[in-house]
């Protein structure tokens, strides 16, 4: 694993303890932070820095770097101030200490060696939607399925050993390792967790070498810079390693054989600074030697990833909650708590593994992963929620792995739904029922580890049900899930509050309503709910299916369906052609005839250079400003348009096909000529699109400039056969279609299913038919022997089909399956 990543910790556990002053006097302190921003919180909240041999001060901002730093003013509780120590308190700008603290986290976090991210899902896995695999930081590669190989080891110190009351070897192994893993309360070891949050797709193998012990006191790697930093964890790593290479072999954990360690894990003697420790403690953390300025070969590999926790908490062995946590991180996952605030409360706290959740039942059962984490991960194909009418049920995520995404005009931008139960490793959540998340993925966010330290704008947002994000408050967070402890929040849509409206306030139009928990299960409808009645799959009929004036169609059977209707085209071929639409002349935004756009502004006569051919453009100037095409009787093969960035930065532009009420992203445009237009082209690799539309998605400053956007498709025509015009089929699966004008070979068929209240489905996908394709004229198989064909649920043939949901075909029995 060649490529660093920020580095990142467990927050600090929320304990308080009494102080003590090197003159002798005390006070009452709370920790708060993490390891690369400690500090502590008196009894009435005001933000201390320090340590008990040097005394603990109030923060203030150092003016020569910026950072949080101890003033010289000694900290008092609340109730012992002299007027000089008020008055200083009273003094203290917040928002310049809050910017402050979050420099001094960004510069603590600084790796060198980041790389680029990209979006892509594993592979094998193309079924996903778009924002599958969006959460990670960049540069992730630890293996995400499979049952790779973990590193582990135990170090001690000088001065500090593991602790005598038990084998720390023994309890280590089991705990990672052992199936129903219970030691001092424990409910399941860390390969479980990840096996039940992953659904049997990631189990991994540790293995646990040590304890060893290390050439130096515990201060030595723990004890506290001037920031509060740690010293020197990582010679932690480094030493350790070296002593434990006779009985390892390094090499065995570089799974993807580029030349580095995927990560060493070290559990190391006594208390942690997150929790109970010293100041000379180490704070449990994920970081790498290169960052450090370090580097360590070994058996030919290179060390440099490494992830940390402590043995003790308080007076037990630490369980499994830090652990999963600071693996997670090595796994690509963000820290969701406030990395920089004193009192941020609005994170999701103890619903999530990433923020507070790893302390759930003293760290011994931490909640399972949410469905961003799981989508992060590749781990879940969620039900992705259009326009269209239906209802949902979703249970327990940790045991259905169900979930639903609603995406926005951005690939990056989308709202999750889960259901989430206090049973299993969530059985310590504050809460239960449906949480809905808001994401909004932002490369630079995430390399800063700062996904959640913006409270008007969270990237990894939990949309309160009871719009109250207080999370010190257990009352309010234990209705953070709808429908609430009542039942009283049972819609989120554009209107409510909170809403669905993206961060630039665009709306979603696609309303959830009638959010009831019955026995652990969610339902709701979707844009007023429906009967849950499918669209059918179409299939192409076969070579002995057709023939001179008739062909077969054929469609999957749809649960709750009591009819079916047929439509049939024929189709006319013609030339390629080509559609223009110059948005108008002068200043005037006007459009060709069929075309429409939400943006009405435009760079007229007078933006010289910020138009095509010819004035006007149509300024694209907000989130999910659009233009659409009209909806043609052939299918698209390509566009081009002409286009200018106007004071971007880092906008892109989401080209949809457009299916009735479906989108569907066929690719997003990320760069523009900001000194210059020029023609940005597409060509489409497939039959089934016959209208599309562009949408700007606008996260900062600047316009886009869209001139002379040309359509091409064929020109040739599609009529509807009077005789086939929702033809119902009295509930068959398969007509034969006949007495077809001789002089027609190419037509196009779908079909619509009925409930018996007479509701219907969407259109299913639409099947082109080419009769000179036919292997006979007019001669019918027998089914018993017809070969066997399947289809994928876009009715295309799959000759070699993989795992999934498929129809499968023999004669003129057309059944869904799952391989």
């Amino acid at each position: 694993m060649a490529t660093a990543i920020g580095a990142m910790a467990v927050p600090a556990k929320r304990t308080t303890f009494i102080a003590t002053q090197p003159d002798g006097t005390q006070l009452t302190l709370t920790r708060a932070g993490d390891e690369f921003n400690k500090y502590f919180l008196t009894d009435d909240g005001q933000i201390v820095v320090g340590d008990r041999l040097n005394g603990y001060y109030f923060a203030k901002v150092d003016a020569a770097s910026g950072r949080m730093a101890a003033s010289d003013m000694k900290a008092t509780d609340a109730t012992d101030r002299t007027a000089s120590q008020s008055a200083f308190v009273s003094a203290i700008n917040r928002e310049e200490l809050n910017e402050a603290m979050s420099k001094t986290a960004r510069m603590s976090r600084i790796s060198p060696r980041e790389g680029e991210r990209s979006y892509a899902p594993s592979k094998g896995k193309a079924s996903l939607p778009a924002q599958s695999g969006i959460g990670l930081f960049p540069g992730s590669t630890f293996p995400k399925t499979g049952s790779p190989k973990g590193l582990i080891i135990l170090v001690e110190y000088s001065d500090v050993k593991f602790n005598s009351s038990y084998d720390a070897g023994d309890y280590f192994r089991r705990m990672v390792n052992e199936k129903g893993f219970s030691d001092y309360n424990g409910t399941g070891s860390v390969t479980e967790w990840f096996a039940d949050a992953s659904m049997g797709q990631f189990t991994p193998d540790f293995d646990v070498y040590g304890p060893v012990t290390l050439p130096n006191k515990q201060a030595y790697y723990g004890g506290n810079d001037s920031y509060g930093d740690d010293l020197r964890p990582e010679q932690m790593v480094i030493d350790g390693c070296k002593l434990l290479d006779s009985q390892i072999n390094f090499k065995d954990y570089d799974t993807d054989g580029d030349g580095y360690v995927d990560n060493v894990f070290v559990f190391y003697a006594g208390q942690g600074e997150a929790g109970y420790g010293s100041d000379d403690t180490v704070w449990p953390h994920q970081w790498d030697l290169a960052s450090a300025g370090k580097a360590l070969t070994l058996d030919g590999v290179k060390i440099s990833r490494y992830a940390c926790s402590n043995e003790w908490e308080n007076t037990n062995p630490d369980g499994i909650g830090t652990f999963v946590h600071e693996f997670s991180h090595v796994m690509g996952l963000p820290d969701l708590y406030h990395t920089s605030s004193s009192s941020a409360y609005y994170t999701p706290c103890q619903w999530s593994v990433m923020d507070y959740g790893p302390y759930n039942n003293n760290g011994r059962t931490p909640p399972t992963y949410s469905i961003f984490e799981r989508n992060a991960m590749g781990w879940i194909d969620p039900i992705v929620l259009d326009r269209t009418p239906r209802s949902v049920e979703l249970g327990h995520i940790e045991k259905s792995n169900e979930g639903c995404l609603i995406p926005t005009s951005k690939s990056t931008e989308f709202f999750l739904l889960e259901n989430r139960q206090q049973q299993g490793w969530d059985k310590y959540l504050p809460g239960h029922g449906m949480l809905i998340w808001h994401i909004d993925y932002n490369s630079t966010v995430w390399r800063n580890n700062a996904v959640n330290n913006t409270k008007s704008h969270q990237y990894v947002d939990i949309e309160e049900a009871n719009n109250n994000p207080a999370g010190n408050n257990a009352s309010a967070t234990r209705n953070w899930a709808f429908p609430g402890t009542l039942g009283q929040y049972t819609s989120f849509t554009d209107n409510t509050t909170p809403n669905m409206k993206t961060w630039a306030g665009a709306s979603l139009n696609t309303p959830i309503t009638g959010i009831a928990e019955n026995d652990g299960v969610i339902t709701f409808d979707v844009c007023g709910g429906a009967p849950a009645i499918d669209s059918p799959v179409a299939v192409q009929p076969g070579s002995n299916e057709m023939g001179n004036g008739f062909f077969v169609a054929s469609w999957s059977a749809v649960d709750g369906a009591a009819d079916y209707l047929l439509t049939v085209w024929s189709v006319t071929d013609g030339v390629a052609k080509t559609e223009t639409n110059t948005f108008g002349s002068g200043s005037s935004i006007t459009h060709a005839t069929g075309w429409s756009s939400s943006a009405t502004d435009s760079y007229g006569t007078s933006s010289t250079g910020y138009f095509g051919a010819s004035a006007p453009a149509l300024k694209l100037n907000k989130a999910g400003a659009y233009v659409m095409t009209p909806k043609y009787d052939s299918a698209i093969s390509g566009i081009s348009f002409w286009a200018r960035g106007a004071s971007m930065d880092s906008n892109t532009a989401s080209l949809y096909a457009v299916s009735g009420s479906t989108e569907t992203v066929l690719h997003d445009f990320t760069s523009w000529n900001m000194n210059a237009g020029e023609t940005v082209s597409y060509d489409l690799d497939r039959n089934d699109v016959y209208q599309l539309k562009l949408v700007y998605n606008k996260e900062g400053s600047g316009n886009l400039a869209i001139d002379d956007f040309s359509v091409t498709y064929s020109s040739g025509a599609a009529t509807v056969l009077p005789a086939y015009n929702s033809l119902s089929t009295s509930g068959a699966t398969t007509v034969r279609v006949e007495n077809l004008p001789a002089d027609k070979t190419k037509y196009r068929y779908s079909v619509v299913a009925v409930n018996s209240e007479g509701q219907k489905s969407a259109a299913s996908n639409a099947v082109e038919v080419d009769l000179t394709q036919s292997g006979i004229n007019g001669i019918e198989a027998d089914d018993s022997n017809a070969p066997v064909e399947y289809y994928n649920l876009q009715g295309i043939r799959v000759d070699n089909p993989a795992n999934g949901i498929y129809i499968r075909r023999q004669g003129s029995r057309v059944e869904k399956v799952v391989i």
